[in-house]
């Protein structure tokens, strides 16, 4: 009887094991389950497509091609969804744009441009730079277009000139035509920007076929595209955009410096202030100080101006009208120096910045300002000059002569006068002390005098 209780126990035990290791087997099936439901319904947003975001709102230049090429490795390094540039343009350099141009054309991550904040504008450039990217849109209240080459001169230009601009504009025209294709957009009226600088709003540019999309903000950008077909470098990208988190890149320190002295009017007083800090320097030799930081800031203006298309006969010119300057106060040619200094800074820099970009030209009351200040000191110095010049003469051998005074004898029997409080001796033996007599020449340090 004892065996037989000792069995059933034994049995019944049993069974509550197993049913506890199937329980705890239902449990770890459930928390698989669990946990797979959720990657399910949380991975979009986990595991988002990563957008990356460049900010352009100046004018285009060598430092902005210079992001743009950094942007799009960072966007790789990230294996990016796509790259969204914000643009807000006047317009800029050709070169460095057609180099933006080539970047996004060539890019294997699709270039989505769009011009906001509202009041934005993708002018000239800009909207080259909006018809080489794979998707464009505008946020209402901007504008596109005026982007008709400008040139310089007067209204009667020589026939060289003609044939050179229409080269200019057929080129750009063809150019923008070729991208218009290639993304099935308005060449028309690409055309038409060119050669009559008509510019349109974002709805009309929408309405027109300039843009492809009308977007309020980046998230109803990304939602648009959503689900869209792409080419970009001649392959079709499927855009999964509806739930991509925005990463913006911002601008290193190098590139924003490159941005701040690429600037024409920063560097132009970058190296007017440096020129004048060594003038300084050369003129008052002190502490060094003014030495280098002149030194500095002609450093950073040519670093700048190697950037920009420069005119070198307009820097020759600068540099010679501060030349000009200092020899004014060196040699005080009674203003001359100074007055040819003035008309050579003047005109160097004019024809400084070699372009017909506005954005790109030295601001008017930069110009003014240090062509006021360069004048004012031209004048003060013509000034001391032509008052040096009128000045009696009250020093050296002219101011000696004829000069009258009695002879003296110190104790060791030399004999000599006083001349503004100077001891010249006198060896003519014929002259004895208490004699008056006047200065009639000089002999190295003896004078020679004549008895009155």
């Amino acid at each position: 009887m004892t065996w037989i209780l000792v069995f059933v126990n034994l049995k019944q035990s049993g069974h509550r094991e197993m049913r506890l290791q199937f329980n705890n087997h239902n449990r770890s099936k459930l928390k698989c389950l669990i946990l797979w439901l959720a990657c399910l319904i949380f991975a979009p947003t986990l595991y988002a497509n990563t957008i990356t975001k460049l900010t352009i709102d100046h004018a285009i230049g060598p430092a902005s091609a210079e992001y743009l090429a950094k942007g799009l490795a960072h966007a790789k390094s990230l294996q990016a969804e796509a790259v969204l540039i914000q643009l807000d343009t006047p317009g800029g350099l050709e070169l460095a744009m057609r180099d933006m141009m080539q970047m996004i054309a060539g890019s294997s991550i699709p270039v989505m441009t769009y011009v906001s904040p509202t009041g934005a504008r993708a002018a000239s450039a800009g909207l080259f730079i909006l018809y080489a990217s794979p998707v464009s849109a505008m946020a209402p209240g901007t504008n596109v277009g005026a982007a008709t080459p400008v040139t310089m001169g007067d209204q009667e230009e020589s026939a060289n000139t003609q044939a050179m601009q229409k080269k200019a504009m057929n080129d750009a025209v063809a150019s923008i035509q070729s991208f218009a294709e290639l993304y099935g957009r308005n060449a028309e009226w690409a055309e038409q920007a060119i050669r009559e600088g008509v510019s349109l709003s974002s709805e009309e540019a929408h309405k027109r076929n300039v843009v492809d999309y009308l977007a309020k903000n980046d998230q109803d950008l990304l939602a648009q595209v959503d689900g869209s077909l792409v080419k970009a470098n001649h392959e079709m990208h499927l855009m999964q955009t509806k739930n991509a988190r925005i990463a913006p890149y911002d601008p290193d320190w190098r590139t924003q410096l490159l941005l701040t002295i690429s600037d024409p009017s920063i560097a132009y007083l970058l190296l007017m202030a440096g020129v004048t800090a060594l003038f300084l320097e050369f003129a008052y030799a002190g502490t060094g100080i003014p030495g280098v930081l002149g030194a500095v800031s002609i450093l950073l203006a040519f670093y700048g101006l190697q950037m920009l298309p420069v005119n070198y006969t307009g820097l020759m010119l600068i540099v010679l009208g501060f030349v000009l300057i200092v020899l004014e106060a060196v040699m005080a040619s009674m203003g001359l120096f100074a007055i040819l200094g003035v008309l050579a800074l003047f005109f160097g820099s004019i024809m400084l910045i070699d372009t017909d970009a506005e954005a790109f030209q030295i601001v008017q009351p930069v110009l003014y300002s240090v062509l006021f200040v360069s004048g004012l000191l031209a004048w003060v110095l013509a000034s001391m000059a032509i008052r040096s010049h009128r000045r009696s003469v009250v020093s050296g051998v002219d101011v000696m002569l004829n000069h009258e005074s009695e002879v003296q004898a110190d104790h060791h029997g030399r004999h000599f006068i006083l001349i503004h409080g100077e001891r010249w001796l006198i060896k003519d033996p014929d002259i004895h002390a208490g004699d008056q007599v006047k200065v009639v020449g000089f002999d190295g340090v003896y004078v020679n005098v004549v008895k009155k």
